[in-house]
């Protein structure tokens, strides 16, 4: 399934997270804490989702030096769109 990544603030990804937590699962996980082929600078990407769903429901990311003031964190919450099958 096609999703369409929205950003959201720090406070409502960790909100999604506390009340379900314990309930999901990683999709998908990306690590490179020394940069790699894809990215110049370290970067950390994982996706969170409920069990058998055609999708995850929330993705952080992190870019640059963990630690440092080039530390950047970004949250995403997923918007399913339907795939051409579909309609």
């Amino acid at each position: 399934m096609n999703v369409r990544w929205h950003p959201i603030d720090r406070d409502t990804y960790v909100a999604v997270y506390e009340q379900f937590g314990n309930e999901l699962e990683v999709f998908a996980t990306h690590t490179c804490m020394d940069g790699c082929e894809f990215h110049a600078e370290p970067n950390v990407m994982t996706e969170w989702g409920f069990p058998d769903a055609p999708c995850a429901l929330i993705k952080s990311h992190m870019r640059g030096e963990r630690g440092t003031s080039a530390e950047r964190w970004s949250y995403f919450i997923a918007e399913p769109l339907l795939d051409d099958a579909e309609d």
